[in-house]
């Protein structure tokens, strides 16, 4: 655990969604033998951090009965999870509004493994007024640390739009340090992003 008093992570894992283009229950696909979210799940409860948060919303009730939640991870039902991604991200937000930085993570990046996350973690604590963000396909991107300075933007946040409007506008340039994170490149948005990540892991194997 940090050492540093001052410093108290939130991580938040945003797996509320309906994925709409992906036709079906994207947080229950296979990836290794394993669902999507118990992947992303078993890379939560591994961090270093102070709390740790899934939200769910869209068919959480079947997505509940099939995960299984690990016990240093809790669990927040978006009910208005409909209005898009900045439901989760407000709700996320409260809950987590007492510790010092908020890591806000996506369920649907498998390629993203601890290594990237403490890269992100070992920025922030040098860097802690700072927002701290991944880098790739020339985008700042989440995963990304927010100080509590900044959770007043994520609480204004509405619609489908997430940090991602933060991170690469002009007028925050100068507070967002970025992280190359390759293995953010793909996201599994579609069942055909799901079978090219399957066949590319056959591929390597």
């Amino acid at each position: 655990m940090n050492r540093d008093k001052k410093y108290q992570l939130g991580a938040l894992l945003l797996a509320a969604g309906e994925s709409r283009r992906f036709a079906g229950i994207k947080q229950l696909s296979s990836l290794d033998g394993k669902h999507m979210l118990q992947h992303s799940l078993s890379l939560l409860s591994r961090l270093e951090c102070h709390t740790r948060l899934v939200t769910l919303g869209a068919n959480a009730n079947v997505i509940k009965a099939a995960i299984a939640v690990p016990e240093n991870v809790d669990l927040l039902e978006v009910n208005n999870w409909h209005e898009g991604i900045s439901a989760s991200i407000r709700g996320g937000v409260e809950m987590l509004a007492q510790r010092s930085h908020i890591l806000i993570m996506l369920a649907d990046q498998p390629d993203i493994d601890l290594r990237d996350i403490n890269l992100l973690l070992q920025q922030s604590r040098m860097h802690p007024e700072t927002i701290v963000c991944a880098k790739y396909a020339d985008k700042n991107a989440v995963p990304a640390i927010f100080p509590a300075s900044d959770y007043a933007l994520l609480r204004n946040l509405s619609g489908d739009k997430g940090a991602g409007q933060f991170l690469n506008h002009p007028d925050f340039s100068q507070r967002v340090l970025t992280v190359p994170m390759a293995h953010g490149e793909f996201d599994i948005d579609t069942q055909q992003d799901l079978s090219r990540w399957q066949q590319t892991k056959k591929d390597k194997a």
